[in-house]
């Protein structure tokens, strides 16, 4: 029986080895990786922001154990963080996708959910709303507001440790300002309504090109407020820019269609050491536009009208015809948000009057967006005529979540991208371009 009893047990000394061990195992376990949650909209966009930040993370980390390696050839001091980044780029910067899913209703109700454990995770929520649809029976943006609002209360619900959204456009920034009474400020209200949603659990909303850069208040410093003028400045410095309309850079000027673009157009036009024209751009009723007066003349071959978005083109169309008719050869137009909704009657909306695409391409300009607004590819492809390029915003959002997750200055890292946009344009040296295009028109 004795022989039995030993067999079967074990020692104090024995248990307490294997405790400790546990401990030890417990205690070097790596921190578990962040999730990237996609919404169904933002699937393709989502795809190309993974790929992008995995090649970051590995060219990062790559760097790190090559500096590891060579130790002694840097200071104490500086091989100490060469090794505390590398332990947070092995752990905190690890990621997984989240196994969701949204149930749709035949009535449109949607029901978000799923299986992964989210319990004090830290989560990207990548979400794209879409954009106003031809067919006035169709879901636009609304419908993407409410998922994303019953996303983030079922994380609420899930206990989640933090949430950060991944919006490249968000809707209804329009309304940042009351221009008559008895009308909301619904710039505000949309933020609120994620905030709210969300619960004290919102870490940081990262978008870009917001209509108008004050509305980062309405959430108190929670919003990462990115731009693609530098990747629009990159573009006009590429070989495929000056190739295709037959110009250096001193054969362009920027243009502003309206007083609220000039603090955009001149930031533009700062990057790149350019001349500066203002219109003066009148709405008598919404979406309609008309061109009332300029400050400055074109006197280039090649006009760049910089905006922050394009949605019916009204807008850009009178300025690109005013320009086309004094002289300008080509009129280029660079918008990170391309909307392209089309005019409706005022008394029947289900009435289309004109599409966006349509006037576009009458007009002669040429137009070149990002991919924030989810669109098919076949769009792409059959629009070339009009729409010459689509930059991806992937790749400058995956280094933000690089440097967010790292702990590191983002300003600092927009401030080195723009230097060397600048030293290229004072050197009139070529800037790359074609890895940031997207494949259906690169």
């Amino acid at each position: 029986m004795g022989k039995a009893q030993g067999s079967s047990g074990s020692s104090p000394s024995s248990e307490r080895h294997d405790v400790a061990a546990l401990c030890a195992d417990y205690l070097h376990q790596e921190s578990p990786p962040f999730l990237f949650y996609n919404m169904p909209t933002a699937a393709s966009f989502a795809g190309r922001l993974e790929q992008e930040y995995k090649e970051l993370w590995k060219r990062e980390l790559e760097l790190g154990e090559m500096l590891s390696r060579h130790r002694d050839a840097i200071i104490a001091e500086d091989a100490d963080k060469v090794r505390d980044k590398i332990r947070r780029l092995r752990q905190n910067l690890r990621y997984e996708q989240c196994d969701n899913s949204t149930r749709s209703y035949n009535n449109g109700e949607v029901q978000p959910s799923t299986k992964t454990n989210i319990r004090d995770r830290s989560i990207d929520v990548v979400c794209q709303f879409g954009n106003p649809s031809k067919d006035y029976d169709e879901v636009s943006c609304h419908g993407d507001i409410i998922e994303l609002y019953f996303t983030l209360r079922m994380m609420m619900e899930s206990s989640v440790g933090d949430v950060t959204v991944v919006a490249p456009w968000l809707p209804y920034m329009r309304g940042d300002k009351k221009l008559e009474g008895r009308v909301p400020i619904a710039a505000r209200d949309v933020l609120d309504l994620i905030e709210h949603a969300a619960l004290g659990h919102l870490k940081k909303i990262i978008t870009f090109d917001l209509h108008a850069a004050q509305e980062q208040g309405f959430l108190r410093g929670k919003i990462e407020h990115l731009s693609a003028m530098p990747l629009f400045a990159r573009y006009v410095l590429s070989e495929r820019f000056t190739d295709r309309y037959h110009c250096t850079l001193d054969d362009l000027t920027v243009v502003a269609v309206d007083t609220g673009g000039v603090g955009r157009a001149h930031t533009y036009a700062d990057l790149l050491g350019l001349p500066v024209v203002v219109y003066d751009k009148g709405r008598p009723e919404p979406g309609v536009a008309e061109v009332r007066g300029k400050v400055g003349q074109v006197e280039t071959n090649v006009a760049v009208i910089i905006e922050d978005m394009i949605d019916t083109g009204g807008s850009v169309v009178k300025v690109g015809a005013d320009l086309l008719a004094n002289g300008v050869k080509h009129v280029v137009v660079l918008a990170t948000h391309g909307l392209f909704s089309p005019t409706r009657d005022k008394k029947d909306p289900t009435v289309i009057l004109n599409y966006a695409e349509d006037i576009l391409e009458q007009s002669g300009v040429h137009v070149v967006v990002t991919d924030s607004i989810p669109r098919d590819p076949g769009f792409y492809r059959y629009q070339n005529k009009w729409l010459v390029d689509t930059i991806s915003l992937s790749q400058t959002l995956a280094d933000a979540i690089l440097q967010k997750r790292l702990g590191y200055s983002l300003s600092q890292s927009i401030a080195r991208q723009e230097a060397l946009v600048r030293e290229h344009a004072r050197q009139r040296k070529p800037m790359e371009i074609e890895p940031y295009l997207l494949p259906v028109q690169g």
